[in-house]
């Protein structure tokens, strides 16, 4: 659970710069949404778009089904995403608001 790094609140002006452009029914997906509560409140900031949180840990994705039945939970690899070309044309860069240079650095 990353909710102790940074709080949905601190990032959710950036997200929806980011999200504003994809279309009502458009899919904006959540990729490496663990078990935090990001996912419930991102979902909740979009309702008309599908909004699609993945994670490579099955057990993640199992505590979150149970946890938010109602949302769209995948388990992918983010090397080889199952969306066709195309369908993912808005892109935004996640880490949960961490800006590139400390992304390399892995901090």
């Amino acid at each position: 659970d990353f909710d102790w790094y940074l709080k949905f609140s601190q990032v959710q002006q950036l997200i929806q710069q980011h999200t504003q452009r994809i279309p009502a029914g458009g899919v904006l997906l959540h990729l490496g949404c663990g078990t935090s509560d990001f996912s419930a409140l991102l979902s909740s900031l979009h309702p008309t778009l599908r909004v699609v949180h993945g994670d490579f840990s099955g057990e993640s994705l199992r505590i979150m089904r149970a946890k938010l039945p109602g949302l769209a939970w995948v388990r992918m690899d983010a090397r080889a995403l199952p969306f066709p070309s195309g369908q993912l044309e808005h892109r935004g860069e996640g880490h949960h608001g961490r800006p590139p240079a400390q992304r390399r650095r892995g901090l």
